[in-house]
């Protein structure tokens, strides 16, 4: 199950988180679903949590949207890019990088009232929120299921987690643009008479309005 965020993502987050929930919860009834894959919207993870699955952050959604964020910190170039090495690797060794990179920072103060952030606090929440992330973003990694049999025994998955939900975003553009083909007209062949209406064809006739297929 993958979530778009765009217009989807910004509609349910506007409805706000009890709708996101409700939203994830059906979804999971009806499908089975056992991990979601969304892009960083924050209404999603305790919408996941509640629904009881596990949850993977799109790793493309997600690297975007750090590398905006150092943009706004001033210096640290060399932390920079430790830290944007390390969420290409998500590996072991990444992750001790970035908790080393955040015990660094971890006692830069917090802004006082009136007062910008400090770069070096700046620094500090954005390892936080990385490795309080970190489990969403390596979900597509773990070859188990997090919750065991009446044995004890870990179940494999039999089904890989994607790590990116740009499969789900791709369908959606698909169904967008068969959508407004279908409703504006197929343009006409280039050596079709210029009064040769633009549903004529046979393809653009199975997805007219009138066909039986969008019923």
């Amino acid at each position: 199950m993958g979530l778009s965020y765009d217009k989807a993502s910004l509609f349910l987050g506007a409805l706000g988180c009890g709708v996101v929930k409700a939203a994830i919860w059906n979804n999971v009834q009806a499908l089975g679903c056992e991990v979601v894959v969304t892009d960083e919207l924050e209404s999603y993870k305790p919408a996941a949590e509640a629904a009881g699955v596990e949850h993977q952050l799109c790793l493309s959604h997600w690297r975007k949207a750090v590398a905006r964020r150092p943009k706004k910190i001033q210096g640290y170039e060399k932390e920079k890019e430790l830290m944007r090495e390390a969420l290409k690797r998500l590996d072991p060794v990444a992750r001790r990088t970035l908790r080393w990179l955040h015990r660094r920072f971890a006692k830069a103060p917090p802004p006082r009232k009136g007062e910008r952030q400090s770069p070096a606090y700046g620094m500090r929440m954005l390892t936080l929120d990385i490795l309080e992330n970190w489990h969403r973003l390596t979900c597509y990694q773990k070859k188990h299921k997090p919750l065991r049999d009446n044995l004890g025994r870990r179940a494999k998955r039999d089904y890989a987690v994607p790590s990116t939900n740009n499969a789900c975003e791709n369908a959606i553009g698909r169904g967008a643009k068969i959508r407004h083909k279908a409703m504006r007209g197929y343009p006409p062949e280039a050596d079709a008479p210029p009064s040769a209406p633009p549903c004529s064809s046979p393809a653009s006739a199975e997805c007219s309005p009138e066909s039986p297929s969008r019923a």
